[in-house]
């Protein structure tokens, strides 16, 4: 049983790590993306930190908030990286990083 006397919060990075994920999935073709991934996924490791450390003290709906901002934060870390290893890959095979390879398919 709840105690009426606590009051019932939200976690306080609910917002921001939720918008972070869906703009590191928005810009996973640059760089700023994975970074913004990686922030979020880091805040909502926090947030989940300070649930454990005082589950009393946020609501059930604070609770299936932080999850939805979870995954979020997790498809657009995982997005950003994929991403990002592909851009590597195709820069470094078919890129400015191999001149001769370039020439190859040029002709």
């Amino acid at each position: 049983m709840k105690n009426p006397d606590i009051p019932q919060e939200s976690l306080p990075f609910d917002n921001t790590k939720r918008l972070l994920g869906m703009l590191s999935i928005v810009l996973s073709p640059f760089l700023v993306g994975f970074i913004l991934g990686l922030v979020a996924v880091y805040l909502t490791d926090k947030d989940k930190r300070m649930y454990q450390s005082f589950p009393s003290s946020y609501s059930e709906n604070a609770l299936k908030k932080h999850q939805i901002s979870r995954r979020w934060a997790l498809a657009g870390g995982i997005a950003s990286s994929i991403f990002t290893i592909v851009i590597i890959y195709f820069y470094y095979n078919y890129g400015t990083a191999n001149p001769s390879r370039l020439a190859e398919l040029l002709k």
